[in-house]
């Protein structure tokens, strides 16, 4: 016997949440319950109390979370304007239980748990048994934020075989964004509609944010954390630190950690699933001395009470027998369960600096086998010699003079610091050099002079970095359409309609639902965002004959 133990949040498959007077949002999924390896599909919308905000944030963040808090699926994504929408596919691999849908902006990571938007809903497994007893547990009350209501303007009508739906423009809803979804009502719906009595223990955030504050992410993302000491785990302050990208480009930006080592880089959509390296350009100790302590922007529900328990009925049982096969059904009739992967990308032909003063490519020239011997031959400007078991790189200006020690070296768009590690590439390696040979000011910063190596293949950047430094994908969801159902599909998808993308409801929009072949019991949910920024919520019962 299998036991579930969940931890339930908030009812319905959409709530509004208030986000005290800041950035407010209405989350919608397409069902209560999933067989593993079926398509979740969400819309969001996003908005302020105060109607004059411009600079809302523009990233979101998503994470299916099981009862501990603990994240199976995560990702982020930007919204275009104050609404966004997805799907993703629910791997096979997730265990049964009850998850949570959490979205949330950077900003609200500052709020109350009951100021995100956090869905609960249900995942099983297609081959096992069904879950047997349920321990749900309040966390949270649901948000305050006014919505709109729609009753004035839905009109349903039915007739055999076919359920007509007509949705009207009348004020105050005029113009508004929309998405109407029609799905199962299943026999779990009056455990999501349940309150709590009291409200969670707060969550603890751990302050490493941008200066400790939740930046608003309306322009940028932020790249944030805390660099201590490995050994200590002391702070380090004042720490120059780089957040560069390898490419066929150049993109360097800087910052230093403040009294407490906390730091925070602010990068644009320019580097959207790109990787992203953050180093310590200059450290006396060892490249193991420093220890990252990367923002993962996650938000930290806190501890719960107030535990409701009760054992799965048989008709709860049965629903979930019956979604198996219906979902084996539209696998037979669908064996493709794919959506387009983000692929990660590099960033080329973008140079934050001026045009170089050279710019030399090896293979025009005859072939050399040694960086000493190119700078010896054809790198215009750039000196390499050798001290004790270490390498030097100068830099002759314009006026004849020769300057060492505090020249920029990179390889693909990388600052490296180990000039050991270009001894042995010769022109067999190298597509181009990129030459600086005059003082570049790059802020705060002074170089003398920048050099830039392109190798032909993709460096191992773990091997050119001997300073304390980190590497992540900064990758970015963008949605992805499912695969069109087949034409001879069955209609046993406990989701009958989804359409997150009506826009500018300013003429009457008709719907027609053909009754399905399995389930009489629907429900017909509309969420919006008027064009002044107010939620649109309605929600009805939908008998189909």
């Amino acid at each position: 016997m299998k036991r579930i133990f969940i931890v339930w949040l908030l009812g319905l498959l959409a709530i509004t949440l208030w986000a005290n007077g800041k950035e407010q949002i209405l989350v919608q999924l397409n069902r209560q319950v999933y067989i593993n390896g079926s398509y979740l599909k969400y819309n969001v919308y996003l908005t302020s109390t105060n109607p004059n905000t411009t600079n809302l944030s523009r990233v979101v963040y998503f994470e299916v979370v099981n009862a501990q808090n603990n994240a199976v699926m995560r990702w982020k994504s930007r919204i275009e304007g104050q609404k966004l929408s997805g799907q993703i596919l629910l791997p096979e691999s997730i265990e049964n239980g009850v998850y949570y849908f959490k979205t949330y902006t950077n900003v609200m990571r500052s709020y109350q748990i009951t100021d995100i938007g956090m869905m609960p809903f249900i995942i099983q497994r297609i081959y096992e048994n069904p879950v047997d007893s349920l321990t749900i547990t309040h966390t949270a009350m649901r948000g305050q934020a006014p919505v709109l209501p729609l009753e004035s303007a839905v009109n349903i009508t039915n007739e055999p075989g076919i359920t007509h739906i007509t949705i009207q423009p009348v004020a105050p809803v005029k113009g508004a964004s929309i998405s109407v979804s029609v799905a199962e009502k299943s026999p779990f719906d009056s455990l999501f509609t349940q309150q709590s009595k009291g409200n969670p223990n707060p969550a603890t955030i751990v302050d490493q944010c941008c200066g400790g504050e939740y930046y608003t992410e309306w322009g940028d993302f932020a790249v944030s954390g805390q660099l201590v000491y490995k050994a200590t785990q002391a702070p380090i302050a004042n720490q120059l630190l780089f957040l560069s990208t390898p490419g066929d480009g150049f993109y360097l930006k800087y910052t230093r950690t403040n009294a407490n080592g906390q730091f925070c880089f602010l990068i644009d959509s320019t580097l959207d699933n790109c990787r992203i390296v953050l180093q310590v350009p200059e450290m006396p100790n060892a490249a193991d001395s420093a220890e990252w302590r990367i923002d993962q922007k996650d938000f930290n529900w806190g501890t719960t009470a107030n535990d409701l328990s009760g054992s799965a009925d048989v008709l709860q049982k049965d629903y979930i027998y019956n979604l198996q096969k219906r979902e084996l059904v539209q696998r037979i009739f669908n064996p493709e369960r794919m959506l387009a992967s983000q692929n990660l990308r590099t960033l080329n032909h973008v140079n934050l600096l001026n045009t170089p003063n050279f710019s030399i490519k090896p293979d025009d020239y005859e072939p050399l086998n040694t960086f000493q011997e190119l700078c010896d031959n054809i790198l215009t400007s750039v000196r390499y010699k050798k001290e004790g078991n270490s390498f030097k790189i100068g830099i002759t200006n314009q006026r004849q003079e020769t300057q060492f020690g505090n020249v920029l070296m990179c390889i693909n768009g990388i600052p490296i610091g180990n000039f050991n590690a270009i001894d042995t590439l010769g022109s067999a390696d190298i597509q181009r050099v990129d030459i600086y040979n005059s003082i570049m000011l790059y802020g705060d910063l002074t170089f003398d002079g920048v050099v830039n190596i392109y190798l032909k293949s993709t460096p191992d950047l773990k091997k050119l970095l001997t300073t304390p430094h980190h590497i992540f994908n900064n990758m970015f969801y963008t949605n992805t359409p499912a695969p069109q159902l087949k034409a001879a599909t069955p209609a046993v998808a406990p989701d009958l309609y989804w359409n997150p993308d009506i826009t500018n409801l300013s003429e009457p929009l008709n719907i027609s639902i053909k009754t399905p072949d399995v389930g009489k019991q629907f429900y017909l949910n509309i969420q919006g965002i008027t064009p002044d920024g107010k939620f649109i919520f309605y929600n009805s019962n939908l008998f189909l004959k």
